[in-house]
């Protein structure tokens, strides 16, 4: 559960895709801060916000954050009291926090509250009662502090902090549900599914209830709502299949500017499913939704634009998006920023930035990144040679279950690649492992090597013709 600062503070919160972005270079006008004057508690608070955040061209200047938050707490601002907290637990001075967080909840900050409470709540353990923590949430709640309520719901339910008890949990997230809480719906409907097991198919209870509160939710207008009731219409889950009632919910969903509506509406506008294929509309929506901050959409358009099928190929737009993709968290865009430089798509071939991208997505677990750092040793693509690295990196695609990387090991022993000598059994064998996960490209790749084979035959029989 993270520190929150305050309401006006730009807090840091805590699913379909096609193809390639990092945080663009912006060059936004600096502006004269010597004739920015701050002259209420709320004017020194945000010019404290800027100087911590960077935002509006302004340099990151903690001591200025600091003195400024300082003259806004000197006017009463409970929100720099909260902001100067979360800079002291960043700073790994809890008492400090404490101290912060203590003045706004005297103040009956519920914020603050909160804050105090997850300074408790990071001492508990299993099963043991932290009372502390859960007398400050329970404070907090009462305010009707949603996330306060969502962190009660946790210790309830994980029964870290306190005996599990999944009724209290259950009423705590039905509360904070109640006053719009994304958090809280998506616990309530894992719980229910987790009850039955997230497989079941059955009408069940649990079911029965899922349904019914992502409906109650979602007529009180919850863009989370909105857009998981989409997807159960869609599905069948829980619900009769409607795909033009999942639709308008998806539309819903998306006027409000959930991410993944957007994102969802994109696709299927971009691949024509239950509506008219309209590529302009799809790539207004993957826009809207990766300028809400949707990684994965960001990859879409710079994908989009480096293509140039479905709009004019535009490499310098193309690198914009991928590069706020980066910034939002896509390993797609990750990668594929990689294979710009790989490739040299729109800027000179640099193998060493590509291989430092396809590391990082590689280690975050991207297997086609794994794939690409083998060839990379495979191959001494700005590097040595270097068998034994290459091997290990398709190990670990292999140990994910790539059968893309599979198909490279296959045929490494079949005809000897990647240092490996030739075995064709061992070939075989993982040619077998790939096609019994599904592989249709492990079909092709038996067809060729047959041939192969036939071919092999047949070029010895002449050779033995001709010396007889």
């Amino acid at each position: 559960m993270g520190i929150r600062k305050g309401i006006l503070s730009c807090a840091v919160a805590s699913l379909m895709t096609v193809g390639f972005g990092t945080t663009a270079i912006t060059h936004a006008k600096k502006p004269n801060i010597s004739t920015e004057k701050a002259v209420t508690a709320a004017d020194y608070y945000r010019l404290g916000s800027k100087y911590e955040s960077g935002d509006d061209g302004y340099e990151v200047d903690i001591s200025k954050a600091i003195e400024n938050y300082n003259s806004a707490i000197s006017l009463g601002s409970i929100d720099a009291l909260n902001a100067r907290g979360v800079l002291a637990i960043q700073d790994g001075n809890e008492e400090l926090a404490r101290k912060f967080f203590k003045m706004a909840a005297d103040k009956g900050d519920e914020i603050a509250l909160f804050n105090l409470g997850n300074i408790e709540n990071s001492k508990s353990k299993q099963g043991i009662l932290n009372k502390p923590a859960i007398d400050l949430y329970s404070k907090s709640a009462k305010k009707k502090y949603s996330p306060a309520l969502v962190a009660l719901g946790d210790i309830y339910a994980s029964g870290i902090g306190a005996p599990v008890d999944y009724k209290k949990a259950e009423d705590y997230f039905i509360k904070a549900a109640d006053l719009n809480s994304d958090d809280a719906v998506n616990r309530l409907a894992l719980m229910y599914l987790l009850e039955d097991g997230l497989d079941s198919g059955d009408e069940t209870e649990n079911s029965k209830k899922t349904a019914e509160l992502i409906k109650r939710v979602a007529d009180k207008g919850n863009p989370q709502a909105l857009y998981i009731l989409s997807m159960m219409y869609e599905n069948g889950f829980h619900v009769q299949k409607d795909s033009k009632k999942s639709m308008d919910l998806l539309r819903k969903s998306a006027d409000k500017g959930h991410p993944e509506a957007l994102f969802s509406l994109g696709y299927l506008y971009l691949m024509g499913h239950n509506v008219n294929q309209d590529n302009a509309k799809g790539l207004e929506l993957m826009k809207k939704a990766g300028m809400v901050g949707y990684g994965d959409a960001s990859n879409n358009v710079g994908m989009a634009y480096l293509k140039g099928e479905i709009v004019k190929q535009d490499y310098k737009e193309a690198q914009k998006w991928l590069e706020q993709a980066i910034g939002q968290g896509s390993v797609l865009a990750t990668h594929n920023v990689g294979l710009v430089y790989e490739k040299g798509l729109g800027v000179e071939v640099d193998y060493e930035k590509a291989r430092k991208l396809f590391a990082i997505a590689a280690d975050i677990g991207y297997t086609p990144s794994m794939i690409k750092m083998a060839e990379i040793y495979e191959q001494g693509l700005g590097v040595k040679v270097d068998h034994e690295n290459a091997r290990s990196w398709l190990m670990k695609a292999v140990q994910a279950n790539d059968v893309d990387a599979m198909l490279i090991l296959a045929n490494s022993y079949y005809f000897g690649g990647y240092g490996y000598a030739i075995d064709k059994e061992k070939g075989i064998e993982w040619l077998n492992k790939a096609k019994s996960l599904g592989s249709q490209a492990a079909y092709a790749t038996e067809t060729r090597w047959k041939g192969y084979e036939r071919s092999a035959k047949a070029a010895k029989y002449a050779e033995s013709q001709k010396k007889s």
